[in-house]
């Protein structure tokens, strides 16, 4: 399409042309110098109108170029989101697969440490039905309630011994004359450190604590002195008084000697300790039943 400044600059010339043809004609002349002032002032105003329409046009692609960036920005934008929210989506589900498989691991160490309510509490309460282990997550759950089943059935199964929970362990407990002993901990060490002196074990010290319930109606005593340690050969080793004198002159005050009486329902934390060879294997702690009732044992396995 043509412009009208170029439409009015074919007309112009035309007019040059044509009044080059009278240049001879003196008349003819000075029409046209009145003609070509105005002709000037007739072309500044196409020029003005000419830069104007000009200014027009690139306004209206300014504007149009304009749009065309804001929706460009805005499908980029929305591009952007849509693939950081897919990122996160993708870490989120990346770190909870990280979570729940570190929760399997944790589950099978509680497991191995006797905590089987714990271990199967956390699979219950921790791995959700959409997450990548939660089949085998289930299929655990169900083996270490079986695993717990049996041990808590063994456990009584074995005379004198019933089923106990100690700090989330299934541990075993011995009954004897209403007497509850529940083993707390085990500690094993060649020497008991005291400001005076440290005494050394001939072989190794087994330090066992253990809480002592008097479930009947009269005050008990219990005989530390009395208590064995047998291992896998049949040996039996007495508790040591070298190493009971040694911790309670370091202060521990449940290393009582000989005889500690226990009232009607009254728990008491006593400790005793043993000098065992250091080749002794499959240890039973052997607990007298009075005077005439033989001996209750306690595997060191259940403990």
């Amino acid at each position: 399409m043509v412009s009208f400044a170029d439409r009015f600059k074919s007309l112009k010339e035309q007019a040059l042309q044509a009044v080059d043809t009278f240049k001879e004609d003196e008349k003819v002349q000075n029409a046209w110098a009145q003609a070509r002032q105005k002709l000037d002032v007739a072309s500044k105003k196409v020029d003005e109108l000419a830069a104007s329409e000009f200014l027009t046009n690139a306004l209206e692609k300014g504007e149009k170029a304009v749009v065309e960036a804001r929706q460009q920005f805005k499908q980029s934008m929305a591009e952007s989101r849509e693939q950081i929210k897919q990122s996160m989506a993708e870490a989120q589900q990346s770190y909870r697969n990280s979570v729940d498989k570190s929760c399997l691991v944790k589950a099978e160490q509680d497991i191995e440490n006797h905590r089987y309510t714990k271990g199967i509490s956390l699979l219950e309460n921790s791995i959700q039905p959409d997450s990548v282990v939660y089949e085998e997550a289930q299929g655990k759950i169900a083996h270490y309630q079986q695993l717990y089943a049996e041990r808590q059935a063994f456990i009584e199964s074995q005379k004198h011994l019933f089923p106990v929970e100690i700090e989330d362990r299934l541990v075993a407990g011995v009954e004897i004359n209403d007497i509850l002993h529940i083993v707390l901990e085990t500690k094993r060490t060649e020497s008991i450190y005291t400001p005076i002196q440290t005494t050394y074990a001939d072989g190794v010290f087994i330090i066992l604590c253990f809480n002592v319930h008097n479930d009947g109606k009269k005050a008990r005593s219990v005989s530390l002195s009395m208590m064995n340690l047998i291992d896998s050969e049949g040996r039996e080793f007495n508790s040591s008084s070298d190493a009971q004198l040694a911790l309670l002159t370091k202060g521990d005050q449940t290393a009582e000697m000989l005889m500690s009486e226990i009232q009607p329902g009254v728990t008491k934390t006593v400790t005793v300790v043993f000098d065992i060879s250091k080749s002794s294997t499959d240890l039973k702690l052997r607990i007298p039943c009075g005077l005439f009732g033989g001996f209750a044992y306690l595997p060191f396995e259940l403990l």
